[in-house]
């Protein structure tokens, strides 16, 4: 990284061409991948206008690293933008890393904002495109997030065996994490729920191995911090973690997961609440809908009422819907039962009864069938994401 750092002071008389734009956009690309969005915000800024890059490809990583430093600063809607634009510079070269890359922020942010309609329309083109080898280096990246979108849309154990592909080797599982930091603590979490410690022992040790040996990255110390304080039930490691992450996502998931462990100890229930009350402030001041969601209903089980403080419009539909009918909405349309629905959104099955009779008064309807038909004409598809058929 140091070797482009220099690059992007080369003068362009010592170069073919102005490979100072290059240089500026792949370091930028670095640094979105080390969570430093100040600084990668700067480098990219200093390339020059986005749209102005000589090649559709230079365009095309010039975008989807704006989209990864938008999302790391928790700016859902503006990585969604960028990372539509990314495809868009990306379809003169087809498939790719580039295009991985953008499918991978998408679907971050659909799923982050309860759009799971979106998150699933984006897994199958992620399947299809691993399937034929056309993820390039975001191989690991992109089989993460399918995970990932497996383990909400199933269950942790439909996704198990992506986990243990993805945590069979410590080569490998060392390049996922270098690549994107931010999943070592959903592997922690999730191999726990499947009581799978082999898993959990494995990326626990590759995240303090890459702590220990890049200690200038801030991003791999709290990633180490998130997943040892999972593995060893300690609130002082999960802390930290929160202290040192740049991303307010994921400063508001350690705070959680600090509140989890202490809501246990019944000595520490005002603390849990505390912990719950800010994570779930970080995560509406990211629109993240469904974690706001989650968070509200384990603070009910403290008796604690809170409203949802995430934008009252939920996907980018013309219909008029808060941000929980639309989420309701949009899992209901699908076929799922209150139950179902309420299990994805952790809400109970009389709460999302009481959305329902909400999302029918105002739609002028009185059946399910009547939503789906209505929900799947206005729902949004990205561009560069195939609607189903």
């Amino acid at each position: 990284m140091e070797a482009v750092a220099k690059a992007t002071h080369v003068g362009r008389g010592r170069c073919p061409e102005d490979c100072r734009q290059l240089a500026h956009v792949w370091l930028a690309s670095r640094l979105a991948t080390l969570q430093m969005p100040c600084s990668g915000q700067r480098v990219l800024d200093a390339a020059g206008p986005l749209d102005a890059a000589p090649a559709a490809r230079l365009r095309a990583l010039a975008y989807a690293t704006q989209a990864r430093l938008d999302l790391t600063r928790g700016r859902l809607d503006e990585a969604v933008a960028a990372a539509t634009d990314c495809l868009r510079a990306n379809r003169p070269n087809g498939r790719g890393c580039l295009r991985a890359t953008a499918h991978i922020v998408l679907s971050t942010c659909a799923l982050r904002k309860g759009d799971t309609k979106t998150a699933f329309r984006i897994d199958k083109d992620m399947r299809d495109d691993a399937l034929l080898g056309n993820t390039g280096v975001a191989r690991l990246s992109t089989a993460c997030m399918v995970a990932q979108i497996t383990e909400i849309a199933i269950g942790p154990t439909a996704a198990e065996y992506l986990l243990e592909g993805l945590a069979s080797d410590t080569a490998q599982l060392h390049s996922l994490i270098t690549r994107q930091p931010d999943v070592t603590s959903w592997l922690v979490r999730t191999a726990n729920r499947l009581g799978n410690e082999q898993i959990s022992r494995r990326t626990v040790s590759s995240a303090g191995e890459l702590a220990a040996g890049h200690p200038q990255f801030r991003v791999f110390r709290a990633s180490a911090l998130h997943a040892a304080g999972l593995t060893d039930k300690d609130p002082a490691q999960l802390c930290g973690a929160a202290e040192l992450y740049a991303d307010p996502w994921l400063k508001a998931s350690a705070l959680e997961d600090v509140a989890v462990l202490l809501s246990a100890r019944r000595s520490d229930h005002a603390s849990a609440v505390g912990f719950f009350k800010e994570a779930s402030q970080g995560y509406a001041a990211t629109g993240a809908v469904r974690d706001v969601s989650r968070v509200a209903n384990r603070l009910r089980a403290f008796g604690v009422r809170c409203r949802a403080a995430c934008a009252e419009s939920g996907p980018d539909t013309a219909l008029p819907l808060t941000s929980a009918e639309s989420a309701v909405a949009d899992l209901t349309s699908q076929g799922l039962t209150n139950t179902e629905v309420g299990k994805r959104l952790f809400i109970s099955p009389h709460t999302v009864a009481h959305h329902l009779r909400s999302i029918f008064r105002k739609l002028n309807i009185s059946s399910r069938v009547q939503l789906a038909l209505i929900w799947n004409s206005h729902a949004p598809v990205p561009e560069g994401v195939r609607a189903r058929t």
